[in-house]
């Protein structure tokens, strides 16, 4: 398995996006090389394929034809109820490559899934961030964009900041791909990303960033249903944290070697 780095999954998710959302996506996926790339090295495939579809904020017929047939995973909240995971099946229908038993992700596949609904959610939050970015670029208050204005900027870095943070996790999550700990580490940590970038990008949107019309609705409705598989922001703390007391040590090391290159000059 090819482990890339944050930078070269981000370069790589937004060309796949790019053809995600064109007129015929499958034929520009396949076109790019997507179902070679998926054979030769599928994990290193997957990863920039969903956080695209995350930059997208939607379900993607495509990927149905590309991944195969849906699946099934349980709720993080609720582990005895299951969603259908459906590529085409409009906002609330993610699709994922996974082993199952009773419709349960189990072993190793586990921790794949994991990984790339985590991936997914980063991509929600980035795109959440771009609309937020690209509407307070555009709209005026007393003669000045609203970007100018600090508050609005506070708000948006701090969207970043957590994005960052989640992407320096999945760095150390690909990197020890057996690893149901850092897994659940990273994908608990998209989720806050996500949950940041849902409030904050909607609040400096204002009203209109709750409107039908605007379409961030979207997102951050496929967001919250993604969050809540299998592992969730607001119960995974406490989850993560049950498994470092059972190890009985926290592996600090590959963490901090990750954030001090993310912050080297």
């Amino acid at each position: 398995m090819t482990v890339m780095t944050t930078q070269e999954r981000s370069e790589i998710a937004e060309a796949l996006a790019d053809l995600m959302g064109r007129d015929d996506p499958l034929t520009e996926l396949r076109a790019w090389g997507i179902e070679e790339l998926l054979t030769e090295d599928p994990e290193a495939a997957l990863a920039p394929l969903f956080r695209a579809r995350g930059r997208l904020g939607r379900g993607e017929v495509a990927l149905e034809t590309l991944l195969g047939p849906a699946r099934l995973l349980p709720l993080a909240d609720a582990p005895d109820t299951t969603v259908v995971l459906r590529a085409g099946e409009a906002a609330l229908s993610p699709h994922v490559v996974a082993g199952e038993v009773d419709g349960v992700v189990v072993g190793a596949e586990r921790a794949l899934v994991v990984r790339l609904l985590a991936e997914e959610l980063c991509g929600l939050a980035e795109g959440l961030l771009e609309q937020a970015k690209d509407h307070t670029s555009v709209r005026t208050q007393f003669g000045a964009p609203l970007s100018a204005l600090q508050v609005v900027r506070h708000k948006l870095v701090d969207v970043h900041v957590e994005i960052a943070a989640a992407a320096a996790l999945l760095d150390v999550a690909w990197a020890q791909p057996a690893s149901g700990l850092a897994a659940d580490t990273a994908k608990v940590w998209a989720g806050q990303a996500f949950r940041q970038a849902a409030v904050h990008g909607a609040q400096v949107c204002g009203g209109i960033g709750f409107s039908e019309e605007f379409g961030m609705y979207r997102a951050i409705r496929r967001g919250h249903l993604l969050d809540g598989l299998l592992i969730g922001a607001t119960t995974g703390t406490a989850a993560v944290g049950r498994q470092l007391a059972a190890l009985g040590t926290a592996p600090r090391r590959p963490l901090l070697a990750t954030a001090s290159e993310e912050i080297a000059p």
